[in-house]
């Protein structure tokens, strides 16, 4: 990227050398001074530049063409190659690494305001990967002055990042040319890449464009937001370390049929394991239990009054799960009464041949302070065809009712709370930050964090 009025100079790496840290965090301060020294010719210019890789899985790079442009005051060093055949067989630019470097520059840079680090060739073997870089730091030799800039961004093929200090006032921005033209560049370029489509005639709120999207699955959306396989390696990885926290062997069993869901209970570490988890699954309680501490908690609502017109529970039916403690009116008084209504799902279009019921469930918690369901009646509108299930009722007809709810219930979960009121209502923040406000932003400092 290059910037109104200021000039390329002739520069070059005179070193370079890499280090390892530890952790999955660090910061400027927790790593080692920078202990290259140039050799100091007379009549050129030294910047010292460090580059921190993250530690993310997939974090390092292994392309050859990447570059380093330190824009300053007076002059800018172009692009400056950093890589090459013999740096990535030695390791540089890897995950959990920093890489020292000298710049060494025929003119004076002036005050470093921009850094630009970048990616110049498409793929073209399949080693090649995003990289990602937390931050760099760049020392000017002529004043020892160390100035730390932000990147937290995976640069892919044919990609680049501008980066300023992260030290700028809204002031010092406004007064200074480059740094107002890289935020405009900035926020001009994410509008490019962060193309928002409104949907009015849908009668649905605006998404991401994919009209552009090439044939790669993902390949429009910028690196940052693709669901890509460093996110599935951590998925991975924590659904093997519960795995492995149960004693449940690694083997992959398909779910594809009942008989999937019968050779996974054989996996279990132990056979007490096995009979403790297939028998409590069934049990009332762990239904109950699931209603507060599973994926779902906010649907359960205390009630003191049902909504008899659509769930015509009477006290008689229910007499013999509150074992003598009195009638269900008294019950619900004490606030020991709670509703699940998923009545949302009531009329729900769905795939040929896929269906869901939009049920209500009624807990009650009893004399063990144990939540466990009473009723269910598995559609909204009472009937013949709509039976009110009770735990009197046949085994397989509550354990049916029970499953039946629990599919609407996981259905209501990932429609709604989870994609609705987090992904929906946060993809509007997230675009609106991502297009309108540069990285040095205070705002959004505060916000991209959560949008990870």
């Amino acid at each position: 990227m290059s910037f109104p009025g200021i000039p390329d100079v002739k520069c070059r790496v005179c070193e370079q050398e890499k280090e390892t840290y530890k952790g999955d965090h660090v910061d400027s301060d927790a790593l080692p001074p920078f202990h290259l020294r140039p050799a100091h010719d007379p009549g050129k210019f030294y910047y010292g530049v460090r580059i921190v890789t993250g530690s993310q899985a997939g974090a390092g790079s292994s392309n050859t063409d990447i570059y380093i442009t330190l824009t300053g005051s007076k002059a800018s060093t172009g692009k400056v190659g950093i890589s090459g055949w013999l740096k990535v067989l030695k390791g540089d630019f890897k995950r959990r690494t920093f890489d020292d470097l000298v710049i060494e520059s025929e003119d004076d840079l002036g005050h470093v305001l921009v850094v630009t680090i970048g990616n110049d060739r498409e793929r073209l073997l399949e080693m090649a990967s995003p990289w990602y870089v937390d931050f760099t730091v760049v020392h000017d030799f002529q004043t020892s002055l160390n100035e730390q800039f932000p990147v937290y961004y995976w640069i892919g093929d044919g990609d680049y990042v501008t980066c300023t200090a992260h030290t700028n006032t809204e002031k010092e921005v406004a007064d200074n040319p480059v740094l107002l033209y890289q935020r405009e560049a900035q926020v001009a370029r994410r509008q490019e890449k962060y193309r928002w489509m409104p949907l009015p005639d849908l009668g649905l709120p605006s998404a991401i464009d994919d009209e552009h999207k090439t044939d790669a699955i993902h390949a429009h959306i910028p690196p940052d937001e693709r669901f890509d396989r460093v996110k599935d390696l951590d998925f991975t990885g924590d659904a093997l370390k519960a795995a492995a926290a149960l004693g449940i062997e690694s083997e992959i069993v398909s779910l594809d049929s009942l008989h999937g869901y019968e050779e996974l209970a054989t996996t279990m570490g132990t056979p007490e394991l096995e009979i403790y988890l297939t028998d409590r699954w069934v049990s009332d309680v762990e239904f109950g239990r699931q209603m507060l501490n599973a994926v779902n908690p906010v649907v359960i609502q205390k009630v003191t009054t049902l909504p008899l017109t659509n769930f015509p529970v009477t006290n008689d039916m229910v007499q013999g799960s509150l074992h003598g403690s009195g009638t269900l009116e008294e019950q619900m008084e004490a606030g020991r009464v709670y509703l699940c209504d998923m009545k949302v799902m009531d009329g729900l279009p769905f795939r040929d041949g896929y269906y869901s019921s939009a049920p209500l469930c009624l807990l009650y918690v009893n004399g063990n302070d144990q939540l466990v369901p009473i009723a269910i009646q598995l559609k909204q509108k009472p009937g013949e065809d709509n039976p009110i299930f009770l735990p009197t009722d046949g085994r397989i007809d509550w354990l049916l009712a029970k499953i039946y709810y629990q599919c609407a219930h996981g259905q209501f979960h990932q429609i709604s709370t989870h994609y609705l009121s987090c992904h929906a209502a946060m993809e509007v923040y997230g675009m609106g930050t991502m297009r309108n406000l540069p990285s040095p932003h205070p705002i959004f400092k505060l916000l991209h964090p959560h949008f990870r």
